[in-house]
């Protein structure tokens, strides 16, 4: 049988009565180790065997004719009291009973770290944690039929995003020659394809499976603030970390961590800096992925395209092995980042639900139809939106966008987008305010 003291964390084996041993008692004969008895007060002590000694004292395990006594942690469980039930006193027998439950209890069964399986060697049951076991396996990768990943993410997908399956482009990305071999990759869909939950199943593939941190970049602080709360769930759950690098939050360099993954969510200029970082300390041998959201924005004029250019350039140079992925809605210079990043390209039109387009001309609503032959036929007249508009809403809402706006909201949602973010602004603060006095 395996006792664990509760002190010491050593495996004692108890074996029959040695022939030298005393005839009037019992002896408990140790392997080399730290074992822990109490004392006639109840107080517990420890000492240090070599092997070769023997602890004259009655054992509650059997009389000095038996031989080695196998019993499972369950049972020990399941037919002896609690310690708190039994109180503090009583005979040795039943003191270093109660040291026995606690021990098995408190160590093989309960604790966190779980064990694996237990295997019998002769008449030893052995627990093997998970440390023992990457020590036999050779390997701590969590792989598992999930895209690499175990089946636990399968079902934290499902009770967090209430994901059961996936879509047919998703699986055939994920499945592409290059991601399994960690190339570069740029895919491009239509807005609300999915493209994101491609890049968390990348993600948490590298941080699980190859044990190395990611960065995903992404353009805006809200934006980041958003996914970081997504994530973090799954950090949780999965044990890896999730770190903010927005605004004022972020360290540079990075902690640097032992047994735990980190996931850098980071703005362009955050995840320029955390980059220099890394590469100051010598530490992009930790950097397995980099995932950029609106790739896009690498053509853009200023300075942000340009940092997002300079990082990935570090990377590429710094970094033969980093995988970089890049998603887009929209990239009119795809073969230009092909060359650029190196990568293999995916591209699909999916969109979950059917897109309609409508062209807004004055009060007229016209719906485009781009299989037309006919430019003249391209836009076929729907209806005239009938919205009353007084004089004082028609000098603030120029672009009549609050009879628009109100066929939808407050039964469904409406999203307006706006070629600058000062527009975007102006844009909001006019609509709340006549609606607000709308529906006074």
């Amino acid at each position: 049988m395996c006792l664990q003291s509760c002190d010491t964390s050593k495996l004692v084996q108890v074996n029959s009565k040695p022939d030298n041993c005393d005839k009037n008692e019992n002896c408990l004969e140790t392997t080399a180790g730290t074992v822990t008895k109490l004392n006639s007060r109840g107080q517990s002590e420890s000492k240090y065997f070599t092997g070769q000694e023997h602890i004259g004292m009655t054992s509650p395990l059997g009389t000095k004719d038996q031989g080695h006594v196998a019993i499972t942690t369950p049972e020990i469980s399941s037919t002896i009291k609690t310690p708190t039930s039994m109180g503090l006193g009583g005979s040795l027998k039943d003191r270093i009973k109660r040291r026995l439950q606690e021990n098995a209890s408190a160590k093989l069964v309960n604790s966190p770290g779980a064990v694996m399986e237990q295997r019998r060697e002769g008449e030893v049951f052995v627990a093997t944690t998970k440390a023992e076991q990457i020590e036999r396996d050779g390997t701590d990768n969590d792989i598992g039929p999930f895209y690499g990943l175990s089946s636990n993410v399968k079902t934290l997908l499902q009770q967090h995003r209430g994901i059961t399956s996936l879509y047919a482009w998703q699986d055939e990305c994920l499945n592409l020659p290059a991601v399994l071999e960690g190339k570069n990759l740029i895919y491009s869909l239509p807005t609300s394809g999915g493209k994101t939950l491609v890049a968390e199943i990348l993600i948490m593939r590298e941080l699980l499976c190859n044990k190395r941190d990611a960065i995903l970049i992404l353009p805006f602080v809200s934006i980041v603030q958003e996914k970081v709360r997504g994530l973090s769930p799954f950090g949780i759950d999965l044990d890896f970390l999730v770190e903010e690098y927005a605004g004022s939050k972020g360290k540079f360099p990075p902690l640097k961590r032992r047994k735990r993954q980190s996931l850098y969510i980071a703005t362009i200029e955050k995840a320029h800096s955390l980059v220099n970082s890394l590469i100051e300390n010598n530490r992009m041998d930790s950097l397995g992925l980099v995932v950029v959201d609106e790739l896009h924005m690498i053509g853009e004029g200023g300075s942000r395209g340009a940092t997002l250019e300079s990082t990935l350039l570090k990377v590429i140079y710094t970094r033969k092995n980093t995988q970089i992925v890049g998603m887009s809605a929209t990239l009119s210079n795809i073969s230009d980042l092909q060359t650029f990043l190196g990568a293999e390209v995916y591209s699909n039109n999916f969109r979950p639900v059917e897109l309609t387009e409508y062209a807004k001309l004055q009060d007229n609503i016209y719906q485009v139809n781009p299989k037309a032959k006919c430019p003249e036929d391209q836009l076929v007249h729907e209806r005239v939106v009938m919205f009353k508009y007084s004089p004082d809403m028609t000098r603030v809402d120029g672009d009549h966008l609050l009879g628009l706006v109100l066929e939808v909201i407050p039964e469904k949602s409406c999203l307006l987008f706006c070629p600058t973010k000062k527009n975007c602004e102006n844009v909001a603060m006019m609509l709340c305010k006549l609606l607000v006095k709308h529906h006074q």
